[in-house]
């Protein structure tokens, strides 16, 4: 309504209509083998959509801010050295930067520009293989069971889910310790 108010409803709709083509791309990748193709029809322009997905998304995760206890889950195996990455099937980088977490991670691995999205477990093994642990020493901390769960597992990883495993973080950091 606030784009409509100040004079940008076509923009706002063009930008609202790339989101959706996007996600329903990625949604189509994980009904058909969990492989992004690259070829999809009517390949999305990969700068307008960070643009999108910036101005959309990017203000509202910084309004809201990270979940109340990560970064001192963050902190926790900081201290201990345990690299930490973020694996997402979306671009996270600008999510990252508006959360001001960017620097805590030792790596991002971005689903559909490596070609596979969740639950394929590719990832998984790329990541281990990247940081030479064994699969067994990867715990993924997810919020899908469908998703997180099912692709770590297939991997061959450990996995907590927020809300199955732990009710928040706070906790977490309470289990963990």
């Amino acid at each position: 309504m606030r784009e409509v108010a100040l004079g940008r409803a076509v923009a706002a709709r063009k930008e609202l209509s790339l989101l959706k083509r996007h996600r329903g791309k990625i949604d189509t990748a994980r009904l058909v083998g969990r492989v992004v193709d690259k070829r999809f029809p009517g390949t999305i322009d990969s700068e307008a959509l960070l643009r999108a997905e910036k101005r959309w998304y990017g203000r509202a995760i910084r309004q809201v801010g990270p979940r109340a206890g990560v970064t001192d889950v963050l902190a926790f195996f900081a201290a201990r050295n345990v690299p930490q990455v973020i694996f997402s099937d979306y671009n996270a980088s600008y999510k990252l930067e508006s959360l001001k977490l960017e620097d805590r991670f030792a790596s991002i691995y971005i689903g559909e520009q490596m070609g596979f999205v969740k639950p394929h477990p590719a990832v998984f093994k790329r990541m281990a293989a990247d940081f030479d642990i064994p699969i067994t020493g990867v715990l993924h901390i997810g919020d899908r069971v469908d998703r997180d769960d099912v692709a770590s597992r297939a991997a061959g990883c450990r996995c907590l889910i927020l809300g199955r495993d732990f009710q928040s973080f706070q906790k977490l950091l309470l289990q963990l310790r």
